[in-house]
């Protein structure tokens, strides 16, 4: 499989929903305990938020596959803050999250941001 990094879309806002929550209820519990999973689950449910960030003028970089669907994204905040960086358990182990933060660390660098 092929991927590919692109700008986020209004209409990647569900499916990046759901990535981050499938990521957080299969990969976070190999680091956290049930409880930080159910608060940290319960903060990125919501497709709305990511739409709501993109107005606000921050980048979300989406890695998608073949047919254009999301696997992986960043999200990386005005002020180089890298709030989001997360990989559908079914794509990890590719490069997908490196390679989404190298280009994030370009995107903080070319905005003039002091640190990522």
């Amino acid at each position: 499989m092929r991927y590919r990094i692109r700008p986020f879309r209004n209409e990647d806002a569900d499916a990046l929903a759901k990535l981050a929550v499938r990521a957080i209820e299969i990969i976070g519990p190999c680091a956290y305990s049930a409880e930080q999973v159910a608060a940290w689950r319960a903060r990125h449910g919501d497709a709305e938020r990511y739409l709501e960030s993109a107005e606000a003028g921050q980048l979300i970089l989406v890695c998608v596959d073949d047919a254009d669907r999301p696997c992986a994204y960043a999200l990386l905040e005005r002020d180089g803050h890298l709030d989001h960086l997360y990989c559908d358990p079914d794509h990890t182990r590719k490069g997908l999250a490196e390679t989404l933060l190298a280009e994030a660390e370009i995107a903080a660098r070319n905005s003039g941001a002091a640190r990522l």
